[in-house]
């Protein structure tokens, strides 16, 4: 059959072998991809945000674990300044304990020579009165012998 020539050829497209996809398939995908979009955009500012706050909590903790290290450094030093003075303070005292010791040894010991003394003294005055010393001084005062006699 041909056409007859006052006929308009109206030529037809082959049908495609798929069929072309709805609009509101094409809007909907756009959508979740926005959205998928979006909520990475949104999940990446929030892990950052939480970045920033992790990295400013971390900078806290370690100022403060610094400030707790020097604090516990000062008291360790406070506390060997203060052994150390105890230390000196105990070692005069110790001193001065010794030197009291020595000079009340020394004391006892002149006392107790000043006694011996008098005590000799004594026994020689005793011995002095004695009759046979009396006669043996005056024999050797009449002989002219010089006798010192300590009174």
């Amino acid at each position: 059959m041909c056409p007859a020539p006052h006929e308009r050829i109206v030529f037809e497209r082959a049908p495609d072998p798929v069929e072309p996809t709805p609009l509101w398939i094409h809007v909907a995908l756009g959508v979740v991809a926005g959205g998928i979009i979006l909520f990475a955009l949104w999940f990446g500012y929030q892990k950052y945000q939480e970045y920033r706050v992790m990295r400013v909590l971390e900078a806290a903790a370690n100022a403060f674990q610094g400030s707790m290290e020097q604090m516990s450094e000062q008291s360790r030093k406070a506390a060997i300044e203060r052994r150390r003075a105890l230390e000196a303070q105990n070692q005069a005292r110790q001193q001065r304990l010794e030197e009291s010791r020595l000079k009340m040894e020394q004391e006892r010991i002149a006392r107790e020579a000043q006694l011996d003394a008098k005590r000799d003294r004594a026994e020689y005055m005793k011995k002095l009165s004695d009759p046979k010393c009396q006669f043996w001084l005056d024999n050797l005062r009449s002989t002219g012998c010089a006798v010192t006699v300590f009174t």
